[in-house]
Formats: structure tokens, C-alpha cells, sequence
């Protein structure tokens, strides 16, 4: 971004809004500079101390597009299973689909043993194109895998990862004649494993 200003001292104000994020405004005082201004190189010598109080914020790149919320779940509703469940927080609870209101009801493992796993039967063979976690905490690390199955006995790695809930990412992949989506979580930095809604992304297979 290129910010334009005049030769004379001033304020710049600089505001920031996206759907489902807090918006922002950031403050620029300027200052008069007689020199040429170059665009294209920076202005401030890679060596020098910050000036402005701008120089020393910490800025952040904007989310990635979230091109896959048009994409259609194919779990919602599907049967569940899971290694093991707190009594309320049963495996099916996570194929609602409705992350909008995930915070009524989710999974969550029973215990605290290493590896957990959570498993949908999608009943029916799909082409697949990757998963969607709304993991249980913002402040947790989940280190995990998905796996998928034709026959629910020979298992396929298409994603290991580590995300927290504050995470945007969609687990893509591409994968035909698959029934069975499986998550396994092998560690986590604190608590259990749990997630409020797994979206499983997929189409019917084509008739031959």
C-alpha cells in the first residue's frame, strides 16, 4: 500500500474493515520533508533508529480468502464415532454443521491418553476436496492428521498440521471414492482433544 501525503506536517488516518473481524484505525503523524520522495524505496535507511511511532507497530497479513465456505459439506448429519467421548460431547455433535452456533455443542475426548481419534462414516463414496476443524480452543495447539477410507480398514494420510481455534486454514486435499473421514490427534499443548464441527467438502462420485 502507497500512502500519499503533502509537504507539510500532518495527521494520516488509516482504517481497516473485514467482515467477521474487529475493525481498526491507525494514526500517522507526519512530517515535513523537503527531500524528493522516491516511490518504489523506503524513505527510512534499513540501519536507523524509528522515528514515528508507525515505524515500531507491529503489523499483520489479512486472512486468506475463505473461498471454501462455498464448498458443500457433505457430514452434516453423518454418523460418528470417536476413541472416546465426555458424557455430552458425543462424536455426532460435531457433524452439525452449523459453526455459527458450535458453541452450544461439540466433541471432546473422554481422556487424556494420547492419540484420540474421531471418525465420520459418510455413507456413500464421494470425491473429496479437504475438511474444515473448528477446534474446541483459541488458546490450545492441536498437533493432528486427517485420514481417509473407502472400506474403514486401510487408512490414507492427506493432512498433518498443528492449529489452534483462532486458525483460518482448510485442510485441502483431493481424493476420490472415499466413505470414511478420520481425525487423529496425536498431541495437544494443554486440555483435551475436542472440536465443535468437522466440515467434510465433497461431491458424489460421477456414475461410470
Amino acid at each position: 500500500m502507497l500512502v500519499r501525503s503533502a509537504k507539510v506536517s500532518g495527521v494520516i488516518v488509516l482504517q481497516a474493515e473485514s467482515d467477521g473481524l474487529k475493525s481498526a484505525e491507525v494514526e500517522i503523524v507526519s512530517k515535513a520533508v523537503e527531500a524528493a520522495q522516491v516511490p518504489g524505496v523506503s524513505q527510512i535507511p534499513p540501519k536507523a533508529i524509528a522515528v514515528y511511532e508507525a515505524d515500531e507497530m507491529r503489523l499483520f497479513s489479512p486472512p486468506s480468502s475463505r473461498y471454501w465456505e462455498k464448498w458443500n459439506d457433505i457430514a452434516i448429519d453423518k454418523p460418528a464415532q470417536a476413541s472416546s467421548s465426555l458424557p455430552g460431547c458425543e462424536a455426532n455433535h460435531a457433524t452439525s454443521g452449523i459453526a455459527d452456533d458450535r458453541y452450544s455443542e461439540r466433541w471432546c475426548a473422554g481422556t487424556n491418553e494420547l492419540p484420540q481419534w474421531w471418525k465420520v462414516d459418510l455413507e456413500g463414496h464421494y470425491e473429496l476436496d479437504g475438511t474444515k476443524i473448528y477446534w474446541e480452543s483459541d488458546n490450545t495447539l492441536y498437533d493432528y492428521l486427517v485420514e481417509v477410507s473407502s472400506d474403514d480398514v486401510l487408512w490414507k494420510t492427506v493432512a498433518a498440521r498443528k492449529q489452534t481455534g483462532q486458525d483460518e486454514g482448510v485442510d485441502e486435499f483431493h481424493e476420490s471414492a472415499i466413505r470414511y473421514v478420520r481425525v487423529v490427534v496425536k498431541n495437544v499443548s494443554k486440555g483435551l482433544p475436542g472440536f465443535y464441527v468437522v466440515k467434510v467438502f465433497g461431491k458424489v462420485m460421477p456414475s461410470i
